[in-house]
């Protein structure tokens, strides 16, 4: 239970990320390496978060 839990909160992470950077930039750059970093950025920011927020569930146990 706690496990799919995880699961559909890191999804959330992944989608508003990748939705934040379609807004924040144009068409055409899009593609750019910078774009790429700026996504797997974000992305290792949303996984530390969760990680953060498991540690804490796993730690008031």
């Amino acid at each position: 239970m706690q496990h799919q839990k995880l699961i559909r909160l890191r999804q959330h992470f992944l989608t508003s990320s990748h939705y934040h950077i379609h807004m924040i930039l144009p068409q055409k750059e899009r593609m750019n390496m910078s774009v790429i970093l700026l996504r797997l950025l974000w992305m290792a920011v949303g996984i530390v978060k969760i990680n953060l927020y498991y540690w804490q569930q796993f730690c008031v146990r």
